[in-house]
Formats: structure tokens, sequence, C-alpha cells
């Protein structure tokens, strides 16, 4: 199975020219918002946000429950419920809503959607104060999700890896103690066997020490 990362790769390199642009949405500060997502699903969504020049973060993840419609998002770094989820069963999504918009919160949001093993991204929202009167350039979302995903990628080669290197040297490790155990072990047998075996002679030696006094009793000479 090819891993999304991969999958990712190939999607964006087969076509270069081929560019995913921002919607651009004008806000005030103070003002409400809800993004929507146009993934339509019942599984697990995440929603992100990239400020630019910088790396994606995600904000919370959230999933379109069978059994209750109340959302329980779960949050990421640092963010609270300012930023809520809001679950829309008529189109099966879940959308973004940001309370009291503040200066940080412009930047760019988007969801991905993992189905099935696999991750889809869903479109993205550029979000800027309508006091900014200059011209905004839409993010190329392939490519900024492609570098996301790269680094991600790289980030797990990395832990696997070290995780390689330390179950090695724990195996190269484990045979040393197992031979030490063994060692200590073969000296307890053989101290037990000694303490058996000097019992067993200061037993026989008693009986011999015994015995040989009877001989000599019986062998020395009647006096008359």
């Amino acid at each position: 199975m090819i891993i999304p990362q991969v999958l990712f790769l190939m999607i964006c390199t087969s076509n270069p020219k081929a560019e995913v642009h921002a919607i651009t949405k004008k806000v005030h500060q103070g003002e409400n918002v809800t993004l929507q997502c146009d993934v339509q699903h019942d599984q697990e969504t995440s929603w992100c946000r990239q400020h630019p020049e910088q790396v994606p973060v995600v904000i919370f993840q959230d999933a379109l429950n069978i059994r209750s419609s109340e959302p329980d998002p779960e949050y990421h770094y640092g963010f609270g419920p300012r930023f809520s989820s809001v679950l829309n069963r008529t189109t099966w999504t879940v959308n973004l809503q940001i309370e009291n918009i503040s200066e940080w919160d412009f930047a760019l949001y988007f969801c991905t959607v993992r189905v099935k093993g696999d991750i889809r991204f869903g479109n993205s929202t550029h979000l800027v104060s309508v006091e900014d009167t200059g011209d905004s350039v839409p993010l190329p979302l392939c490519w900024t999700l492609l570098g996301t995903s790269l680094f991600v990628t790289a980030i797990s080669c990395v832990a696997c890896c070290g995780f390689h290197i330390f179950q090695q040297e724990r195996m190269k490790s484990k045979p040393s103690a197992t031979r030490k155990s063994n060692r200590h072990e073969s000296d307890y047998q053989a101290r037990a066997a000694n303490v058996d075996l000097e019992s067993e002679y200061q037993e026989l030696t008693h009986k011999d020490s015994a015995l040989y006094a009877v001989c000599v009793k019986k062998e020395q000479p009647r006096r008359d």
C-alpha cells in the first residue's frame, strides 16, 4: 500500500503546472466566521492553519458520530473552544467556526480527511483583514501540503531509525547479560554442590572415625 506522503508526491509531480489556490475571504477583527469543508464523509476530519513561511499546525480533529450530533473536537497546539467544529449532517461535512477573529487568525485554513487509510485534502480559505488593501497572493496549496507531508515523513523516518538502532543495541547487550546471569547461576550451583560434598565428607569422616575407634578397641589385647 502506498503511504499518503508518497501518493501525494506522485499527484503533485505528475502535473507541475496544476496548482490549487486558496479562496480569499476578507473579514473584520472581532467577527465570527465559518469555513466550509467540501469533503463529504463520515470519518475523522482535521482542520489546519498555516501562516506564511511556517509549517501548518492542526487545530482540532472531529468526526460525525451516528449516535450523537454533538461536536467533540480534540484540540492540538494550544487551540481552544474559540475554534469550534460545526457538524452538518445534510452535507456530511465538518466545518470550522472561528469566533472573535484576531490579527493572528489571518492565515490559510484547510481541512484534511482520512478515509480508509488515505488522506484527502479539501478546499482552503485564506483569511485576510478587510483593511488589507494589498494584493494577496494565493498560496500554492499542493506544494505547501507536499512540503508538510515530506516534513512529517522525515520525522517519521528519523524516529524509526532511532528505534531500530535502539533495538539493535538492546539485542547486542542482551546476550552479554544472559551470559552473566548464566555464569552467576553456574557459580551458585557449584557452591551448592561444594557444600553438599563437604557435608557428605564430614558425615563420612565422622562415620569413619567412629568405625576406626571401634576397630581399634577390638584389636587392643586384653589384659589379664
